[in-house]
């Protein structure tokens, strides 16, 4: 899973309130936050609610999964966006610094502190046993099997990164090689390639990781910027409406007809969605909620990085209200609020100052 999920992304676009029209909310800020919540929800209701809970049925756990899928299509986005102008190699150079500062030092700070964790108590996380070669790969972006032969790095939404990092150097790459305006097509060709390789090859989508169909959707979020760019952002209502009809359409496929590759039609229906959402007239917000989601978008890496870690203690304490163990949904949203909680400490305290150091050491990147 996720963002994955998301992956995260990275923040140097230019503020989301550029992005939309004056006094609407910032699309991609609310992109981000939708996701890192989904995500939340996702391993909230998929791995502490109780057997036959009516949250896991309608196929709620297959649209929360599409958190990861929205952080995606933000990725590829921001990718594009940012390095448009960016050709040759001092530029592929520096873009791959920044993406170091932004992604790898906190990643590594959060894996570093399970694994000690995991040392110092063998016990505390039940899904995770220390094994060094593992641990190694992890902090590589190297897809490995942890000694229960899943492939999962210690902190778990870390097989996301791997994909971060695999279009990082795509990216960089291409900075070096291709013409600017053709970039976008040769990134297209190769991920298809790649994920036609892997079918034909049958190969393990979690260890080759470019024949996975989570690489289409950075190319869609990378299509996408070149059209909204060419377009500078504005488009008619008729545009977000059919790309809404369609998405819906796609992820419902996928929902009515869950048989092996037609997760294709979910890969396509989500990045649908989020050019709707980017497209669309958006309704003028109150200030509050327009800060909210903005805080919980800037958030975002450090929600989706830390909540496995607080979900589980979290969870038990939350179990242990009669009130909550006996209503599902009001134990799915104490657990959310926590760990959504916690992600925001540790983006303020943790994330942000580091992020401030690493620049201040390396140089304003």
């Amino acid at each position: 899973m996720a963002a994955a999920l998301a992956a995260p992304v990275v923040r140097t676009i230019a503020p989301a309130r550029t992005l939309a029209p004056a006094g609407r909310i910032g699309r991609l800020q609310v992109l981000r936050a939708l996701a890192a919540t989904m995500v939340v929800i996702f391993h909230a209701v998929s791995n502490y609610l109780p057997a036959g809970s009516a949250m896991l049925d309608f196929g709620l756990y297959e649209l929360l999964s599409g958190g990861v899928e929205i952080f995606f299509v933000i990725s590829g986005f921001i990718l594009r966006a940012t390095s448009w102008n960016a050709h040759g190699p001092a530029h592929a150079a520096g873009f791959l610094l920044k993406r170091f500062v932004r992604l790898v030092p906190y990643y590594w700070l959060i894996t570093s502190g399970l694994v000690l964790l995991c040392l110092a108590a063998p016990g505390l996380f039940h899904s995770y046993h220390f094994e060094w070669r593992h641990a190694l790969a992890s902090m590589l972006f190297i897809p490995w099997p942890r000694p229960d032969g899943a492939i999962y790095p210690p902190l778990a939404p870390g097989w996301s990164l791997n994909y971060e990092v695999l279009f990082y150097l795509a990216f960089a790459a291409l900075m070096l090689f291709a013409r600017r305006e053709r970039a976008v097509w040769w990134l297209g060709g190769l991920a298809v390639a790649g994920v036609c390789a892997g079918v034909l090859a049958d190969a393990d989508p979690a260890l080759f990781i470019a024949g996975n169909p989570f690489v289409l959707e950075f190319v869609a979020g990378a299509i996408f910027a070149d059209v909204w760019r060419a377009r500078s952002g504005r488009f008619g209502p008729a545009c977000g409406w059919v790309a809404l009809v369609a998405g819906s359409a796609l992820v419902a496929s996928f929902l009515v007809f869950p048989v092996p590759g037609i997760v294709y039609l979910k890969n396509a229906g989500f990045a649908c969605l989020v050019v709707a959402f980017m497209t669309l007239p958006a309704p003028a917000a109150p200030r509050w909620l327009e800060s909210g989601l903005a805080c919980l978008g800037e958030a975002s890496y450090s929600i989706y990085l830390i909540h496995p870690i607080v979900l589980g203690p979290l969870s038990r304490v939350l179990f242990g209200a009669p009130f909550l163990r006996e209503n599902s949904l009001l134990l799915v949203v104490a657990i959310t609020a926590g760990a959504l909680g916690a992600g925001l400490l540790a983006w303020r305290f943790v994330e942000t100052p580091l992020l401030a150091l690493c620049r201040a050491r390396l140089g304003r990147v």
